[in-house]
């Protein structure tokens, strides 16, 4: 699968549907519902296996965040990368700063991490 051999670090995946007055909507041997949500589900499984893998593999390390949006003591952040990054503060700090993160953990949606002073 063309996927797991060029892991992708995120993707867009959505199921084909037919767009009235398209040359593909009148093709022949359109497939059914049921195998396209199957090779949906499959595509989603294996592309968040290696978003997962390849997220976890930042934790430890520390990155420069750049902060986009404060809630409290919660920082959101991306690093250069586009990883979207969470950070429990004990600073403040305010949109546009860049700011040193420990990353102590990670998902398939984002890192999370701790300010590390400088």
């Amino acid at each position: 699968m063309l996927v797991k051999n060029v892991e992708f670090d995120k993707s867009f995946i959505t199921a084909y549907s037919k767009r009235p007055n398209t040359p593909a909507a009148l093709m022949e041997g359109q497939v059914d519902s049921k195998t396209k949500k199957e090779r949906l589900n499959t595509l989603l499984h294996v592309q968040n296996e290696i978003t997962l893998k390849k997220n976890q593999a930042y934790i430890g390390h520390i990155e420069e965040v750049l902060v986009e949006n404060v809630k409290g003591n919660i920082a959101y952040g991306r690093i250069p990368q586009d990883k979207l990054v969470i950070v429990e503060i004990d600073v403040p700090v305010a949109v546009g700063d860049t700011i040193l993160v420990q990353i102590t953990d990670a998902d398939i949606m984002h890192l999370k991490g701790v300010y590390k002073k400088t």
